[in-house]
């Protein structure tokens, strides 16, 4: 039974809608890791898009390879629920039980 502190995290009106700066959303990634023992793999994730993202040559593909790296640390993370970037919704996951 849901109670009144329920939240539906479905709902993109129901998220906080000022983002985290990269620091602090990195910090709160690795913590998350750190707990499920994947620190290690998604170092790797920051090392590979941190080269790549230094190497593109125009905001448009800084923007697709931040896409890119996005899903990969949704996919390492659990990929459960939605993904979204910049309000727009990439990728929808739920486990059906």
């Amino acid at each position: 039974m849901a109670n009144e502190f329920d939240i539906d995290l479905s709902n993109p009106d129901n998220l906080n809608q000022k983002p985290l700066d990269e620091k602090e959303t990195r910090k709160r990634f690795l913590n998350y890791a750190r707990s499920i023992g994947k620190e290690k793999e998604l170092l790797i994730i920051f090392a590979k898009y941190d080269k790549l993202l230094r190497l593109c040559t125009d905001d448009k593909e800084r923007k697709d390879m931040s896409k890119y790296a996005c899903y990969e640390v949704y996919s390492l993370l659990g990929k459960d629920g939605q993904l979204f970037i910049n309000g727009d919704l990439y990728y929808t996951h739920s486990i059906i039980k």
